[in-house]
């Protein structure tokens, strides 16, 4: 389930910002099997992504299905993203994966944007993870790099209509840990889009108004079902 949430709502103690945010509902799933071919994610409502700045349409479409299970301790991403001229060269972790096509998480599990979790994914399954330390009064943030997820395992798969990136990111990388049904977290979705003959695309869930990805006042939110 995904809906806004208006100026005057508070969420378990939260109060949200003045214009609306996205909420999206984390369904608990049972594989029968792998989370990477499991029919579980059909049932799953998806979240389309918009122009980062504009909140428009965008030429590519995007979509991103999020679940969670508890006994494998672990939140799951399923991206689905229209492409018709990948572009993707880098091969090292921690590589600068934003200068070509990829897509992003940032989370913010204790709703504190002093500090929040980033991960990118490319078409090519090469993975970046940093802490983003964050401080509204004194710009720019720090991203420390030398922080990797434990046991983030993803399975990325290019076709001649687009990609699919499935991502199994164990709960322990966050210091609440396993949430209990009804927490919500902090979260934004990003895709970029490089070339291909037209122009780069800047696609997010919960549009910022600007080209600054790193606005985490405008982040989304989460909340465990």
């Amino acid at each position: 389930m995904e809906r806004p949430f208006g100026r005057r709502e508070v969420m378990k103690g939260v109060s949200v910002v003045e214009e609306k945010l996205p909420l999206y509902i984390c369904e608990h799933a049972d594989f029968a099997c792998s989370p990477l071919d499991d029919l579980v994610w059909d049932r799953l409502l998806a979240i389309r992504l918009r122009d980062i700045v504009t909140g428009g349409q965008p030429r590519l479409s995007t979509a991103v299905k999020v679940c969670w299970n508890r006994l494998r301790e672990a939140i799951y991403f399923r991206f689905t993203c229209d492409d018709d001229h990948v572009i993707a060269t880098m091969t090292n972790h921690d590589d600068s994966l934003y200068e070509e096509d990829v897509v992003e998480v940032f989370i913010c599990d204790t709703g504190k944007f002093s500090e929040y979790k980033e991960f990118e994914v490319s078409p090519a399954n090469v993975k970046f993870d940093a802490i983003i330390q964050y401080d509204l009064d004194r710009p720019p943030i720090q991203v420390v790099r030398e922080w990797h997820a434990i046991d983030w395992k993803t399975v990325t798969r290019v076709s001649e209509s687009g990609y699919v990136s499935i991502w199994e990111l164990p709960l322990r990388n966050f210091s609440v840990g396993t949430p209990s049904v009804g927490d919500i977290w902090r979260i934004n979705f990003f895709r970029i889009d490089r070339g291909g003959g037209q122009p780069d695309e800047f696609s997010a869930w919960s549009p910022v108004g600007t080209m600054q990805f790193h606005t985490p006042e405008k982040f989304g939110f989460l909340q465990f079902a």
